[in-house]
């Protein structure tokens, strides 16, 4: 996994297995990729949204139209960039 160095280094080893899982789906598919997790210990979900740069349009104002109109919200929003890369180091 590609990411920012301070992200790396203070995620938990589940975030980072949930991010990979999503970003080697969104390597296999076109369009974006929805996954969603239950909090443990709480009624929390956590919806992971991934896709490749320039494949949406739209898509974020659909996601609030969606959440609206089911009566949810979201509590935090994070938004996290990923390279992906065919160099090996």
């Amino acid at each position: 996994m590609i990411s920012d160095k301070t992200f790396l280094s203070k995620a938990s080893e589940h975030t980072l297995n949930v991010y990979q899982h999503v970003i080697s789906l969104v390597l296999q598919r076109t369009g974006p990729v929805i996954q969603m997790y239950e909090v443990e210990g709480s009624r929390e979900k956590r919806l992971v949204i991934g896709y490749r740069q320039r494949s949406t349009q739209s898509f974020f104002s659909a996601m609030s139209d969606l959440y609206h109109y089911y009566d949810l919200y979201s509590t935090r929003k994070y938004v996290g960039a990923f390279r992906h890369t065919n160099e090996v180091k």
